[in-house]
């Protein structure tokens, strides 16, 4: 039956992707669910509770609430929460019930923001997503919403004022129409916000539209300096002073880089090949730390999940990205492409450049390779092209081809030709049945056939501690 798992669990949801990506931000993340999804989260997607706290809740819905809504009691569990932690920001997520239910996750994150002050947000999970999804939109979010240029002022003039359960709708209604220059209203709300007159607002929008017009024209002009400074950054670049060029690197959480692939490792291996490290998003992070990112060259994304936020930091900020995990000696050929995109201001996918190039040298060892299809490497995109472009460069098995196969659901322009793309286990099956070669997680290889040469890599979004617990044991 298609879409149905009877050898390898589903892969992690988007609302643990979304958690997994905003654990050490310092804000708190609520999962509005009967407890399922939380606890699913907390036993088999995270790593981090046994040394770094987070603030991570669920509400608790039960039949009577998801069946006549009852959204003030949700609301008043989260200002409570809030008001006693003091989270940086609130970020809301949701199970299938509330999705279903069509609850109005808007309307309760401007409710939260208006009794609290806190910044609210929400991020649309369904649990029908697998993980990357989840990160993407998480750290889209960071970029857009908790840091993005407009970040302190969180809603329109409407949203700033719309409090229903507390106002009287008239008052509203006269109040917004009276309404039109946003800075009368403060970025941060509180219960104790004092309105005032509405004339006098009416006095200073009238003089305020060729003000407004002055500073949009001055922010352009701020916009293109900063632009223009960011472009000829590679004119302070002499010789071999790589050390100038300073990088984020985009796409890290334990789901894709378990303990045994320390993170701290890929900062220390771009610090030793001379780069400077702005920020890690997010693992061994902060806030502080991620705010900093404006001040970075290049964005390097490791992995599917970070992709989304780089194009929009490269269209806020002309901050370009290039794409690759450093494995073996394609680390190498990565640090350069680095420095060359620091230069040019063009972002690439780097382990696509290199097979391109490959190709259109008409290099020997490739054509052998294209000769004999039977060398799998299941699992994320990023990481699985990068071993391949590893292993096409040191020279190993070059008489059997590479094929990259993606199992997640972001993989969209990370993918050569000659790649597949599986959308369930019976699809997986077909592809490795005959494979002599397969690298993958450890639960892939009951997939395969006997006689397999399989070399495991967990992938912690699939197998969790299993996968670490059958390679510890030789399980594999």
């Amino acid at each position: 039956m298609k879409r149905a798992y009877k050898y390898l669990p589903v892969y992690t949801g988007d609302v643990s992707g979304v958690c997994a990506a905003l654990y050490e931000l310092g804000g708190m993340v609520v999962i509005h669910d009967p407890s399922g999804c939380n606890s699913t989260y907390n036993t088999h997607d995270e790593v981090r509770w046994n040394y770094k706290e987070s603030l991570i809740f669920i509400s608790g819905l039960n039949d009577e609430d998801a069946i006549k809504g009852n959204d003030f009691k949700f609301i008043d569990d989260i200002c409570r929460a809030a008001e006693s932690l003091n989270p940086k920001f609130i970020m809301i997520v949701n199970s299938p019930i509330p999705y279903i239910n069509g609850t109005d996750f808007n309307y309760i994150s401007k409710a939260v923001f208006r009794k609290t002050g806190i910044r609210t947000y929400y991020i649309g999970t369904n649990a029908m997503h697998d993980y990357t999804k989840g990160c993407s939109d998480a750290f889209l979010s960071i970029v857009e919403k908790i840091l993005g240029p407009n970040s302190e002022k969180q809603f329109g003039i409407a949203d700033e004022i719309f409090d229903l359960a507390t106002n009287d709708y008239q008052e509203l209604v006269t109040l917004e129409k009276n309404v039109t220059n946003k800075e009368d209203f403060p970025g941060s709300l509180t219960n104790n916000k004092q309105v005032e007159n509405p004339s006098n607002r009416n006095n200073v929008s009238a003089e305020n539209p060729s003000n407004r017009n002055n500073v949009s024209a001055e922010n352009a002009s701020n916009r293109n300096n900063v632009s223009a400074e960011v472009k000829s950054s590679d004119e302070n670049l002499q010789g071999d002073t790589f050390s100038k060029i300073s990088i984020n690197l985009l796409g890290i959480t334990p789901l894709d880089f378990p303990k045994e692939f320390k993170t701290n490792e890929l900062r220390n291996y771009f610090t030793g090949k001379g780069f400077n490290v702005i920020s890690s998003w997010s693992v061994n992070t902060s806030l502080e730390e991620i705010s900093q990112f404006k001040k970075a060259d290049v964005n390097v994304v490791l992995s599917s999940s970070g992709l989304a936020a780089a194009k929009k930091i490269e269209e806020l900020y002309n901050i370009p990205y290039v794409v690759g995990v450093p494995i073996g000696e394609y680390g190498n050929y990565l640090c350069e492409r680095i420095r060359e995109v620091c230069k040019t201001r063009k972002s690439e996918i780097s382990y696509l450049n290199k097979f391109n190039e490959i190709t259109e040298n008409n290099d020997d060892n490739l054509s052998k390779n294209i000769k004999n299809d039977n060398v799998y490497l299941v699992g994320e995109p990023v990481y699985m092209s990068s071993l391949k472009a590893a292993k096409i460069l040191e020279g190993n098995n070059l008489e059997s081809s590479y094929k990259t196969v993606c199992l997640t659901e972001l993989h969209k322009g990370l993918l050569n030709d000659n790649d597949i793309v599986c959308t369930c286990e019976e699809e997986l099956i077909e592809v490795i049945k005959d494979a002599d070669y397969v690298v993958g997680d450890p639960l892939i290889k009951k997939l395969c056939k006997k006689d397999v040469t399989f070399t495991p890599i967990v992938h912690f979004a699939l197998s969790g501690r299993t996968g670490e617990y059958m390679i510890e044991n030789g399980l594999c």
